[in-house]
């Protein structure tokens, strides 16, 4: 097969003959029109909603890109500002499923163009990848730049036209403004094609140069410094600054970051075959080995397929190898690190059943109804309790007062909230993590400066003053000034010493709170993480370990058999003075 007359021929296609892209697109943007979800939601969608309103800066590396293209879609779109901000993911999503239809399509242009739609729809019913479609993430944006880098390898590989490159230089710049890590982990696929069709010194070096035009992005960083005023992270302006900032360096010398899951290879199949369910995953692996086996040399009939296998082998290994592996598997985000090798997977998949002589599409057509049974195992459409849980937040900050969160997706929804909707601006938002940063009181300055002067003798400057505090793992911090915090619904809040009943009285409060639904999954851990630091509070300060141990089980009844929650009940007590959990189904 002459893979450069192919090629050629389906790029000068006319419009009639996109159909199967439009098709992809139409499917998918239909799905997502009805599964997106309708405001804010927890992690960090909050906080690139905010700075995407306010063209500020994210937490690093900065994402300037997805700051710019979702500040598009918060201008365009209509309705809630946290939709609006979802909407732009969920279009992203649905652009890179177009694209890897397109990919599809020009590496098998004999193949069913019914099999290359069910293929790049399939990415849509994903749980780990349809959860970046439908929150305010990088991950969908970043899902986008990596199809149209494969895409434009592909097509430099097939007809040698140096612009094509050109073109592979400036996308992969792209992608490195809106996601340094992941953008690092494509190098393989222009790699590959250096390797097997080398252009020349000259060209590698246009396209290197224009690399560096799609990373002068990063200059947004310093422009828009001091944009935001409290919404944001950080002001780098110096070129070290923004350095720092890009190469995640703040993440890196965190101590309190520790990383788990996904580690060895049994981690990795059982993360898989839970994206695809029983069913899709048999016909994945059998039409993987079948595309595997097109690969080897022997097969020189099967010649056709043997490029685009070796580039999926590659992504995918990569994909697993290269990517944030040690993040836990039950964090969202891992999705958009895996998105590669996912993909690559599909790949496989498609290429294999390609073989099949007339019913190449039917095996995909089973998976995608398989799946789709599956696509929203978590309830997540709909949900509105992380929204319901920061305006709770602010609602219980004292008049003039402050909110010290322990936190990330409580301050990041919080500010949110002031950002959307102008919520409690006498109070100041203070996150724990970032208090002594420069570049947080230097933000924190321009709206609460009394509190940003406080700072400098925390904790002995807060005693006294009207404070709700989340608890969290670093209380002991406070000194004696935890003996002073007392139970407030959500928060603990500084004032006189409990004593007796008093003290279970306001403990059920916590119980009582409206935050709203508990069903979907991501809701249900931020509780039950919620939970564990009250349970902290009531062991380590109070020393009441019954009202702990009812924290430790309503942890356990929204978050069944977590090992961060079963690690704090062992260590609580010993099993002979343990009261009775209740069982709880996984």
């Amino acid at each position: 097969m002459n893979i450069e007359a192919s090629s050629d021929e389906t790029s000068s296609a006319p419009l009639r003959k996109l159909w199967p892209e439009l098709v992809t697109g139409l499917a998918v943007a239909g799905f997502f029109a009805w599964t997106v979800l309708p405001g804010l939601h927890w992690y960090d969608g909050g906080e690139f909603g905010a700075v995407a309103e306010q063209l500020s800066i994210s937490h690093a590396p900065g994402h300037p890109l997805h700051a710019l293209t979702t500040a598009f879609g918060l201008r365009f779109f209509a309705g809630d500002l946290a939709w609006r901000a979802n909407l732009s993911s969920a279009l992203a999503f649905v652009f890179a499923c177009v694209l890897f239809c397109r990919l599809l399509r020009e590496m098998l242009p004999q193949a069913s163009k019914w099999g290359a739609i069910l293929t790049a729809c399939l990415p849509a019913v994903m749980p780990a990848l349809f959860v970046q479609g439908i929150r305010c993430e990088v991950y969908a944006l970043q899902m986008l730049m990596s199809v149209a880098c494969a895409l434009l390898c592909w097509r430099f590989f097939a007809t040698g036209d140096r612009r094509f490159f050109w073109a592979v230089g400036f996308c992969f710049g792209l992608a490195g403004c809106n996601h340094t890590y992941i953008a690092l982990t494509l190098m393989p696929l222009p790699l590959l094609c250096l390797v097997f069709r080398w252009p020349g010194l000259k060209t590698v070096g246009q396209g290197a140069l224009f690399g560096l035009l799609g990373l002068l992005i990063y200059f947004y960083l310093p422009l828009r410094a001091n944009a935001g005023g409290e919404i944001g992270w950080g002001s780098p302006q110096t070129l070290k600054e923004m350095l720092w900032h890009i190469s995640a360096l703040e993440w890196l010398k965190n101590p309190a970051i520790s990383y788990g899951g996904l580690s060895e290879p049994d981690d990795i199949i059982h993360y898989v075959l839970d994206q695809l369910g029983p069913i899709s995953a048999l016909i994945a692996l059998c039409f993987a080995t079948l595309a595997c086996i097109a690969s080897l040399p022997m097969w020189d009939e099967l010649g056709e397929r043997r490029a685009p296998c070796l580039a999926a082998l590659l992504m995918g290994l990569v994909g697993c190898l290269c990517n944030r592996a040690r993040i836990d598997h039950l964090n969202p985000d891992i999705g958009g690190y895996m998105a590669t090798a996912l993909l690559a997977l599909l790949v496989l998949i498609w290429v294999g059943a390609s073989m099949l002589p007339k019913l190449q599409w039917l095996p995909l057509l089973i998976a995608l109804c398989c799946m789709c049974t599956r696509f929203d195992p978590y309830h997540r459409q709909n949900a509105r309790t992380a929204e319901a849980f920061a305006q709770q937040m602010l609602r219980e900050i004292p008049p003039q007062g402050a909110l010290l969160s322990s936190d990330y997706q409580t301050y990041f929804l919080t500010t949110a909230l002031r950002c959307f909707e102008g919520a409690r601006p006498d109070a100041a938002l203070i996150f724990r993590g970032q208090m002594h940063h420069p570049g947080f009181l230097k933000r924190l300055e321009s709206q609460s400066p009394e509190w940003a002067a406080r700072i400098a003798g925390f904790p002995e400057s807060f005693r006294g003053h009207l404070v709700a505090v989340e608890p969290g793992v670093m209380l002991d911090q406070l000194g004696d000034l935890q003996l002073e915090l007392n139970p407030f619904g959500l928060t603990l809040q500084l004032g006189s010493e409990l004593q007796g009943d008093v003290i279970q009285q306001v403990a059920q409060r916590f119980n009582r709170v409206p935050v709203g639904k508990e069903s979907d999954l991501d809701a249900q851990k931020a509780l039950a993480f919620l939970h564990t630091q009250h349970l902290e509070y009531w062991f380590n300060v109070r020393h009441q370990r019954r009202l702990a141990w009812s924290h430790v089980r309503r942890a356990a009844d929204l978050a069944p058999n977590d090992p961060y929650i079963l690690d704090i009940a062992n260590k609580l007590t010993p099993p002979t003075e343990r009261p009775q959990m209740r069982p709880v189904s996984p």
